[in-house]
């Protein structure tokens, strides 16, 4: 009776083992597909294009900053590192922060209320543009026809035109404060306060998704082939800076700033997935998903977005299997390139996917 007992205990301490192990891996795997999902189905305003000049200097600049943060935390007590680096990562992410719980209360007002956007039709009788979270800012209908290039609906208007509004609209925006706003600006204020304080991991996860969601809607990749050079720069990056040593691990164990996303784990550990892992796919995964929109082919995105699962979960597993951080770009670059090209090739468009750019091309989210 009593060895019944104790095989009954022993089981239940390997039960509980293996779900304090798995659960946290499984929700930070099941989170993180959800973020990239979530980051490239929100309306793209794009004001910069990342090219091909930008792919090849990418992992030179990302090398330089990753090496320098690791000389000083040899040089520098890791508290105070974390001190600065917390305070300046927080002025940078509370601008988006207070962008994106904007964003999320106009979107929640158009859903409660039930407002239906209205249409403003343009020169193309094919296309509708349609304003529905931001005033100042438009979105084109999916539904409609999208147009290629703001030169094609108005010659008058170049890009320098545009920027200039944007920023007078951040102006206008400052001058004319309403409750909602000066509520978002309150809250903003608050998480950053507690971030610097405290450098939770809740927080940090919280800030690291509002300045991915902030970036991915305001830079986008201007072709194809800018997105296929990011994509193999930083998989020899990602590959060189995890297997030649330690110095990506340490910096990322050590370092508390908003670039990652962590679930704790046991033993007061953390599970962690770094931003690039998230970020770079999300960049490429958002072209993919422009260029489906136009082609009326959304079947491509969905294809690339399981490939980038498969090669999240691929990266996961050899964690788990060999107990050591995995340059998870090294699984999930070769599958985007593969599922695109794959699916492209399948719907005989591999040659149109190749060329494509989006300079100054607008798209909403789809309903």
């Amino acid at each position: 009776m009593f060895k019944k007992i104790l095989k009954k205990i022993r089981i239940s301490e390997i039960f509980c083992c293996f779900c304090m192990k798995v659960i946290p891996i499984i929700i930070l795997y099941v989170f993180s597909i959800l973020v990239v999902y979530a980051s490239t189905c929100q309306k793209r305003n794009y004001k910069e294009y990342l090219n091909v000049y930008n792919a090849i200097s990418l992992p030179i600049l990302a090398s330089l900053a990753l090496f320098m943060t690791y000389i000083c935390l040899k040089v520098v007590k890791v508290y105070f590192m974390n001190v600065i680096l917390a305070t300046i990562f927080s002025f940078l992410s509370f601008f988006s922060l207070i962008s994106n719980f904007e964003l999320f209360y106009r979107f929640a007002k158009v859903k409660i209320l039930g407002k239906k956007p209205q249409p403003i039709p343009v020169n193309d009788g094919n296309t509708t543009i349609v304003s529905i979270l931001y005033e100042d800012q438009i979105m084109i209908n999916t539904s409609c026809t999208p147009l290629t290039s703001f030169e094609e609906s108005n010659s008058d208007q170049n890009s320098g035109y545009f920027l200039k509004k944007y920023y007078n609209n951040i102006l206008e925006w400052y001058s004319n404060l309403t409750f909602m706003k000066l509520l978002c600006i309150s809250i903003s204020m608050m998480l950053c306060l507690l971030y610097v304080l405290s450098t939770h991991w809740i927080l940090i996860n919280i800030m690291t998704i509002s300045v991915m969601f902030q970036t991915i809607r305001n830079i986008g990749l201007d072709s194809t082939r800018t997105g296929i050079f990011i994509l193999l720069a930083l998989f020899l990056y990602d590959v060189v800076w995890v297997f030649s040593g330690n110095v990506m691990e340490t910096v990322s164990e050590k370092i508390q700033i908003p670039v990652k996303i962590v679930v704790p784990n046991e033993k007061n550990t953390f599970t962690i997935i770094g931003l690039g892992d998230l970020f770079i796919p999300g960049l490429f995964l958002s072209m993919i998903r422009n260029f489906s929109i136009r082609q009326k082919k959304i079947g491509i995105y969905w294809f690339t977005l399981l490939g980038y699962s498969l090669g999240l979960g691929i990266a996961i597993c050899f964690m788990v299997l060999f107990k050591k951080s995995q340059p998870a770009l090294m699984y999930i670059c070769p599958l985007l390139l593969l599922t695109s090209f794959t699916y492209s090739l399948y719907l005989n468009m591999f040659k149109d996917f190749l060329i494509y750019k989006q300079n100054n091309t607008f798209y909403e989210i789809e309903n």
